[in-house]
């Protein structure tokens, strides 16, 4: 008979708090307001008061909430929150937000400038066919993306960085592109792996490329390329 692996079940806890995660990251929980009291949750919920208080504490772990002793528990303010995991939670449950949508696009096109800057600083002979792969893959353009960036991360033998690319695609939603983007990206991906092979102005070839999109998403105004 086959051994089928064991499908882990959820906590108790967890809808409560993916619940609670939603109104609050949407703004149906007013920042600064009071939660309300853990009996209360209980009974909206059909929970214990135990499983109530889980969900809290794990809220107030990821810095959603702040639990006073004795007191009454606080919405906290969004713009002091500094636990990463919380940029999950505000993609998730506010995916259409344009406001956001351009936020985590400023923040690719800074991770990629960065990993691009030190790769073509750092690559070797040796580091240019793992390029080339990356860049010219017949994968699936959101592989393709990923191996890239995270190709680059490995080649520019920075830690952090490496680290970092590897929470993003591990945590979060890859980008649905429309069909009619998937040759222009391909394009890009090929002309910048070869600009690092080359030592040809990877850089400045990246700014130029994506200013465009900056521009669109009113991060910047486009750039110009140099006279020569």
């Amino acid at each position: 008979m086959t051994a089928f692996p064991k499908v882990p079940r959820l906590h108790a806890a967890d809808h409560v708090f993916e619940e609670l995660a939603r109104r609050i990251v949407r703004g149906e929980l007013a920042e600064g307001a009071a939660l309300p009291p853990e009996r209360i949750l209980a009974e909206e919920f059909g929970v214990s008061r135990i499983i109530a208080r889980q969900a809290v504490h794990r809220l107030s772990d990821m810095g959603l909430l702040e639990v006073r002793q004795g007191g009454k528990t606080l919405i906290r303010p969004f713009a002091e929150i500094t636990d990463v995991r919380a940029l999950v939670l505000l993609y998730r449950f506010c995916p259409d937000d344009p406001a956001l949508a351009a936020e985590i696009f400023e923040k690719q096109y800074l991770q990629g400038l960065a990993l691009v800057e030190r790769a073509g600083r750092l690559v070797t002979r040796e580091d240019h066919r793992a390029i080339r792969a990356a860049a010219e893959s017949d994968a699936e353009l959101p592989a393709v993306e990923e191996g890239f960036w995270r190709a680059l991360a490995t080649l520019g033998r920075n830690r952090v960085l490496r680290i970092e690319t590897a929470w993003w695609y591990a945590n979060m939603p890859r980008r649905v592109r429309a069909p009619e983007e998937e040759a222009p990206v391909r394009a890009f991906y090929i002309e910048l792996g070869r600009r690092l092979v080359h030592a040809d102005d990877p850089v400045g070839y990246y700014r130029l490329a994506l200013a465009p999109a900056l521009t669109l998403a009113g991060l910047g105004k486009p750039l110009r390329p140099k006279r020569q």
